[in-house]
């Protein structure tokens, strides 16, 4: 967290928390509401590196940006995380701030074909443009390259990532928050 949001947070204690006007796509974007239910997307790219260092997720499974003493709830198009390809082309980092995407433990494949990783610091949908990247690492049990078709027909159980095994899974797009535990909408009524 940033050093003048802490500052601020202990200026100003009570400042109430915003709902409903900032969201995080599927590509890694940061989008804000224009108040008419538009959401344009953070072109700047300082305001995009403050809010993906000040992005948190709470106990519950709710993402927020702390801006100063406000908490601004996140709406998700898909995952709390968005991940590439690193630059140097071997393993992944996150899309939003670059720091290293640590312990996957899975791959999902999503009902809409959407490749999603449960690792640390938690679970996050793949860039698409990175996807024929990311299946370069892959290896399956018998380190051979894997088959991109043969691991969206579900031909593989699981895959080497990094040496090592990881499962491979389908699940229904509309499970996703379910089965990882997030909440991809925040309400002033989940306060409690």
């Amino acid at each position: 967290m940033d050093e003048m949001v802490e500052r601020a947070m202990m200026r100003w204690p009570d400042v109430p928390d915003c709902y409903g006007w900032l969201r995080l796509d599927a590509r890694g974007c940061w989008r804000v509401g224009d108040g008419r239910g538009r959401f344009d997307p953070v072109t700047h790219r300082g305001l995009a590196a403050f809010l993906g260092r000040n992005y948190f997720r709470d106990t519950r499974g709710r993402c927020y940006v702390q801006n100063g003493p406000q908490r601004v709830w996140v709406v998700l198009e898909l995952t709390p995380y968005v991940y590439r390809v690193s630059d140097d082309q071997i393993g992944l980092v996150r899309h939003d701030t670059g720091a290293p995407v640590r312990d996957v433990k899975r791959l999902v494949i999503d009902s809409e074909g959407a490749l999603v990783l449960d690792a640390q610091p938690g679970v996050g949908v793949l860039l698409d443009r990175d996807l024929l990247g990311f299946v370069e690492q892959l290896q399956t049990a018998q380190g051979r390259s894997v088959d991109l078709q043969a691991l969206w027909d579900g031909a593989l159980g699981s895959v080497l990532f990094q040496g090592q095994a990881l499962p491979v899974t389908r699940a229904a797009r509309a499970d996703l928050p379910g089965l990882f535990g997030y909440n991809p909408d925040p309400q002033p009524t989940d306060r409690h």
